[in-house]
């Protein structure tokens, strides 16, 4: 319907729609079909609503964690300049959501992982790692305080922290962290859903 409208008057509807639609069919696993309706919407977002836009920040995060899920080391790359855009304009004054921003902090964190995984762990790489965790480390309070800790965007910020604590040795303090995790994440995703099982697969 958006798409029918003439003129640029409901383009952010239209760029939300699309996100949130993108979204969902991320969820069902269709990666390729969400990145291919993002980006057809984007580039019309950047130029009618400005690049710091709530809703092209929202689908730029989306277009990151797209690239997050393709494993390889040059779509890691790919997802932290995304990522790092996102931030930046958050840090510059972008007018969006506390839930946003924290969620933007939330994945970039994350990405800054994945990167640091797909480059194999390296000592060159240990500063994304470091990163990350102290990323996370800043942002759970905050959302466990304003949003609950069973919040979808706090059980991903507790995921990125058990990764971490893998990724640097502590797998006692992992383990624990992902069985509860993997029980909170049945309650909020349900057991179907990628994310329980990708908490799952971790442990």
């Amino acid at each position: 319907l958006f798409s029918d409208i003439p003129g640029d008057a409901r383009d952010a509807e239209l760029v939300q729609t699309a996100t949130v639609y993108a979204n969902v069919l991320l969820d069902m696993g269709e990666s390729e079909k969400a990145r291919e309706l993002v980006g057809r919407f984007i580039e019309k977002g950047i130029r009618v609503l400005g690049p710091s836009s709530a809703e092209v920040l929202k689908a730029k995060v989306l277009l990151a964690n797209i690239a997050k899920f393709d494993l390889t080391l040059e779509s890691s790359e790919k997802a932290l300049v995304l990522i790092r855009e996102v931030m930046a304009a958050i840090d510059d004054g972008a007018t969006v959501s506390r839930e946003f921003e924290l969620e933007a902090r939330v994945k970039l964190a994350d990405i800054l992982m994945t990167r640091h995984a797909m480059g194999g762990g390296s000592p060159e790489t240990t500063p994304l790692l470091r990163e990350s965790m102290e990323l996370i480390e800043e942002a759970l309070p905050a959302l466990d305080e304003e949003f609950g800790d069973l919040h979808p965007v706090a059980v991903n910020a507790r995921y990125v922290l058990g990764t971490g604590y893998f990724l640097t040795g502590r797998l006692y303090e992992s383990i624990p962290l992902l069985r509860q995790l993997h029980e909170d994440a049945r309650k909020v995703f349900g057991h179907e859903h990628f994310k329980t099982g990708e908490i799952a697969s971790s442990l």
